[in-house]
């Protein structure tokens, strides 16, 4: 009998599955400022202030950045562009000190958290 419950409760657990997310938390998102680089060399830098956030891209000598009011959820920063008057969606999970940072399909940048602001 104790093993056909242990089976049972085995089976329970299999199928049932226990699925954790990890959604992220605003205002963690934009306590600290966020660095990295890109597989090819380039940089990236987060940043947040208020109501603002302002991502720059640099690679190859260019330069781009996304600046303006941003909204953010548990999973998703958007940014309102003021110089091209579009906006930029980016979801986000963050790891500790580490901020995985991706725009559509395309593979997670990692990010650092920076000491301080």
């Amino acid at each position: 009998m104790k093993k056909l419950i242990c089976l049972a409760v085995a089976l329970l657990l299999i199928l049932c599955g226990c699925a954790r997310t990890q959604a992220g938390n605003p205002a963690e998102l934009r306590q600290y400022s966020w660095t990295g680089q890109t597989k090819g060399g380039g940089r990236v830098s987060l940043r947040f202030d208020g109501d603002k956030a302002a991502l720059t891209l640099q690679n190859g000598g260019e330069t781009a950045v996304i600046t303006g009011s941003c909204l953010t959820d548990d999973e998703t920063l958007v940014i309102f562009d003021d110089a091209s008057a579009q906006s930029y969606r980016f979801g986000y999970v963050p790891k500790g000190q580490t901020l995985l940072l991706r725009c559509g399909d395309s593979p997670a940048m990692e990010l650092k958290a920076e000491d301080g602001r």
